[in-house]
């Protein structure tokens, strides 16, 4: 791989103005995390113009701009400083190919359950209009349409797309989005990202200062008792009624879990459960973890997500399109995670795929040339900006 000295790593801070903030109240009761959500990516559209100022500062020359999916305005800012944009991606290929062939064909169903293939393509994935955002299915006139539009729109003009993905698990899937026709952007699988930094190593007062919840798993190991870890993610939101379904589900289970979740204060049932599952099992509330460390722990056997894409990485979990892909695909699923025949073939599963995705990390491997091609197209393009 290429090695490039690098002199400095700038941070830039407040590249935002004052009074951008989008008019509707993001706090009001009505609205949820992802509307939150999209009102601060709406507010960092305002930034564009400031942006490239910023950009254009800077001391040795901006040459590209690496720019996450959710921020469609940097495609005109890369435009007006005429150097390459690189989208990166944090969902799977699967996903881009979902939306890539469903945006260019009316849906073969009408009604929201009623299961439908990918076929000719991919006859093997199935899925309904409810696994997909209402925007893409039912679009209304709004601002999370308009965002969402110009997202797709200026996710098919970039000099590359960077997949936090690698070619052994979704090759099927980057080598359809690679070979569409009128030159789409490259997909560049170089992941997974979360492979990349290696463990941490504490020394003795970091040891001293271990979290509440890793003392506990630490005696679960001692004990050797496996852990369920369960969490769902900074914007998927649980309200009572879901939270003493799964609370029931998990006193039942008689399993052994740490449970990370965000909750209002002052209902009492979670004070009765915490009651009933003291001994094996954990609630850290309104606090945040390193969910890396956790799921590196020897104790814990298995991670009960949401399942984004980035999560199911951390943990090879699941759920839609990261549970679509694995339970139909490649069949890691959380069906069973204890004693059951069906559990050790899917744990057998996982650990194929994580030695897979270790290898493509390591030098030599696909995601190593990947990035490697990538260094080489944002070099020769440097060259040509030069020239």
């Amino acid at each position: 791989m290429k090695t490039q000295q690098v002199a400095i790593c700038k941070l830039i801070e407040n590249v935002t103005p004052q009074g951008t903030g989008n008019p509707r109240n993001p706090l009001q009761k009505q609205a949820t995390k992802c509307d939150e959500f999209i009102f601060h990516l709406l507010k960092m559209s305002n930034t564009a113009d400031n942006y490239v100022r910023v950009l254009e500062s800077l001391h040795p020359d901006v040459n590209c701009i690496i720019s996450d999916a959710f921020f469609p305005w940097s495609l005109e800012s890369a435009s007006k400083l005429n150097i390459p944009r690189y989208e990166f991606n944090p969902a799977s290929n699967l996903t881009l190919t979902i939306f890539d062939i469903l945006s260019n064909q009316n849906f073969p169903v009408d009604s929201n359950d009623e299961l439908f293939s990918l076929a000719p393509k991919f006859p093997n994935i199935q899925l309904t209009k409810n696994d997909l955002e209402p925007e893409m299915t039912d679009p209304q006139p709004g601002e999370a349409t308009d965002f969402l539009s110009d997202m797709f729109s200026a996710s098919s003009k970039p000099d590359n797309i960077i997949s936090n993905s690698f070619c052994g698990l979704e090759s099927e899937f980057e080598d359809y989005l690679n070979s569409r026709e009128n030159s789409p952007p490259k997909v560049r699988s170089v992941g997974p990202l979360c492979l990349a930094a290696a463990p941490k190593v504490a020394n003795s007062d970091e040891h001293k200062k271990k979290p509440t919840w890793i003392q506990w798993l630490d005696e679960m190991l001692d004990d050797e008792k496996p852990v369920l870890y369960v969490a769902f993610g900074s914007l998927a939101e649980i309200t009572i009624e879901q939270f003493r379904e799964l609370a029931i589900g998990l006193e039942d289970s008689g399993g052994n879990f740490l449970w990370v979740l965000r909750l209002p204060p002052g209902d009492e049932f979670i004070g009765e459960f915490e009651e009933k599952i003291k001994g094996r099992g954990l609630l850290v509330k309104n606090q945040w973890v390193d969910q890396l460390e956790i799921l590196r722990h020897d104790s814990v056997n298995g991670f009960m997500s949401h399942c984004g894409w980035n999560s199911g990485w951390k943990a090879f979990a699941n759920q839609y399109h990261c549970w679509d892909f694995q339970s139909q695909l490649i069949n890691i699923g959380m069906l069973e995670w204890l004693k059951s025949i069906m559990a050790l073939v899917l744990r057998k599963n996982v650990k194929k795929i994580r030695e897979k995705a270790r290898n493509a990390m390591e030098e030599g491997g696909s995601s190593w040339h990947a990035l490697d091609m990538l260094i080489d197209q944002m070099i020769c393009s440097k060259k040509k900006k030069k020239k």
